[in-house]
């Protein structure tokens, strides 16, 4: 484990698990995620500082990007930028990019 933003995270990916690429703390969490460019409307399964695992019965393709507007707890909205890791029949796998340090601790604070 290391520390980051004073939280920990795992540096290491399990082989055998190809869909768990997070490095952050994983966290379940049902929250509002709308695609900006579709309008399609997701749940998020699960979030983490770095991505979120979203409820889906639509695949996207694997290395497609996704702009998402997450509604958090608070009734904030964050905009994060994303790009599909994999997809399941009812799921699909986003790593965020470049997410400031404000949002970081803005999505930290609905995690713990």
């Amino acid at each position: 484990m290391a520390r980051a933003y004073g939280l920990e995270y795992r540096r290491s990916m399990a082989k055998e698990d190809l869909l768990d690429r997070r490095r952050t703390t994983r966290v379940p969490l049902a929250i509002k995620a709308v695609d900006i460019e579709r309008g399609t409307a997701f749940r998020t399964m699960d979030l983490s500082l770095d991505g979120a695992c979203l409820a889906s019965n639509e695949a996207r393709p694997a290395g497609s990007a996704l702009d998402l507007e997450l509604l958090l707890p608070a009734g904030q909205a964050l905009r994060v930028r994303g790009v599909v890791t994999a997809s399941t029949r009812d799921s699909v796998h986003v790593s965020f990019r470049d997410v400031g340090r404000m949002d970081m601790l803005r999505i930290a604070e609905c995690l713990f």
